[in-house]
C-alpha cells in the first residue's frame, strides 16, 4: 500500500459478542458469531449477572459508577478496591524495601539483591502456572491461595532458615503478591455486567494506586522506628492475610446462584459453568 493510503485502526480485534449484545448491536454480534462459529445462545447465558441487570443495562438505568456502589454490587466493589490497594502495597513494599529489610536481617547486599531478583522471577513463572489452574478452579480460590502464600512467605523470611529455603520463600512471595493482583483484576472483569466491566477495572486499578503510594513511606517509617527486624516482615505479611479474608466476603454476582441449563443443537441439555 502506498504511503499515505494506510488506514490505521481498521485491522483490529473485534468487540466481544457479549459487549455488542449489551450495547444493542445485535447485527454486529450475529456477524461476529458467524465469522468465528460461535453459538449466540451460549453467549447470551454467559457472564456474571448476565447483561440483564437493570442497574447497568437499562436505557434509563444508573451510570456504571453509580451501579458499582448499588445494593447489588457495593460489598463486592469495596472488597475489590481494598484488595487492589493491599496487593499494590505488597508489590511496591517488596520492590522498594526488600533489599533493605534483608540487609537489616543480617544478609549481605549481594544476597539481598538476589532475593529481589528471585521475587520477580517467581512472580513471572508462578503466574503462568497458576493461570492454568485458575481456568479450572476459578479466580476466587486462586486469590485466597495467593494471598496466603504472600503472607506465609514473608513470615518465613523473618526466620533464620537455609538460603535455599529463603530463596524459595521469596519466589512464593512474588507469586503471592503479583499473582494476587493479576487474578483480582481478572475476577473483576468477570464479576460485573459487560457495561460495567471497564469502569470496575478502572476503579480497582486506580484505587489500588493508593497502596503503591503508601507502601514506601509507611514501610520506611516502620523500618526507621528501630523495632526488631521481624516487624519489617510482618508489615508485609498482614496485607496478604487481610486480603484472603476480604476475597471470601465477595458475594456471588447477582444472577449466578445456580448454573444455567439450555438445550444444545442436538437437543441435549448442558450446564454452563459458573463465572468466577
Amino acid at each position: 500500500m502506498r504511503p499515505g493510503r494506510c488506514r490505521p485502526g481498521r485491522r483490529t480485534a473485534p468487540e466481544s459478542i457479549a459487549f455488542l449484545q449489551a450495547k444493542g448491536r445485535h447485527a454486529e454480534a450475529e456477524k461476529t458469531a458467524r465469522r468465528w462459529n460461535i453459538t449466540l445462545e451460549d453467549t447470551r447465558q454467559e457472564g456474571p449477572a448476565s447483561a440483564q441487570d437493570p442497574a447497568a443495562t437499562g436505557p434509563g438505568g444508573a451510570s456504571p459508577v453509580k451501579a458499582l456502589f448499588s445494593r447489588n454490587y457495593a460489598v463486592a466493589t469495596l472488597c475489590f478496591l481494598t484488595m487492589s490497594c493491599l496487593c499494590l502495597f505488597m508489590i511496591y513494599g517488596y520492590n522498594t524495601w526488600l533489599p533493605e529489610i534483608m540487609g537489616r536481617a543480617g544478609y549481605s547486599a549481594g544476597s539481598a539483591l538476589g532475593f529481589l531478583l528471585m521475587f520477580n522471577l517467581g512472580a513471572v513463572v508462578g503466574q503462568l502456572l497458576l493461570s492454568l489452574v485458575a481456568d479450572r478452579l476459578g479466580s476466587k480460590p486462586i486469590i485466597v491461595t495467593t494471598c496466603l502464600l504472600a503472607g506465609a512467605a514473608v513470615v518465613l523470611l523473618s526466620l533464620r532458615l537455609p538460603a535455599a529455603v529463603l530463596y524459595a520463600a521469596v519466589a512464593l512471595g512474588g507469586v503471592g503478591a503479583m499473582g494476587t493482583q493479576t487474578f483480582v483484576i481478572a475476577y473483576v472483569s468477570k464479576y460485573y455486567p459487560v457495561r460495567m466491566g471497564a469502569t470496575a477495572m478502572g476503579w480497582a486499578l486506580g484505587f489500588g494506586r493508593i497502596g503503591s503510594m503508601l507502601a514506601p513511606p509507611l514501610l520506611g517509617l516502620i523500618i526507621g522506628a528501630g523495632l526488631a527486624y521481624q516487624w519489617n516482615f510482618y508489615a508485609l505479611a498482614v496485607p496478604g492475610l487481610i486480603g484472603a479474608a476480604l476475597i471470601g466476603l465477595v458475594p456471588r454476582a447477582p444472577g449466578d446462584a445456580a448454573p444455567v441449563e439450555h438445550a444444545t443443537a442436538d437437543g441435549t441439555a448442558r450446564s454452563l459453568p459458573e463465572p468466577t
